[in-house]
């Protein structure tokens, strides 16, 4: 069975202002040069493939503040977000 090829999206970064890093280096890429068609679908596929990883990112952190704000019955806590707001 033939290997597949490995995409610049297969290593992908482990943070997500690594992955918006990346795929900014696409998008000038693609902006600022001529490049054959297939350089252009495999670096569109690369930047789908990042967005879809910083999505996933965005909202695992989204889940890790909702577990963090929760009280002890599961509903979110309100609380000030600056210690300092009366200073």
């Amino acid at each position: 069975m033939p290997s597949r090829k490995k995409t610049d999206a297969d290593a992908s970064p482990a943070t997500l202002e690594a992955t918006i890093a990346e795929i900014e280096t696409i998008l000038a890429r693609m902006e600022g040069e001529e490049q054959p068609l297939e350089r252009s679908l495999k670096d569109f596929e690369a930047g789908i493939t990042l967005t879809r990883r910083a999505q996933a990112l965005l909202r695992d952190a989204e889940q890790q503040v909702q577990k963090l704000t929760e009280n002890a019955d599961g509903d979110p806590a309100a609380g000030p977000l600056d210690d300092d707001a009366d200073a």
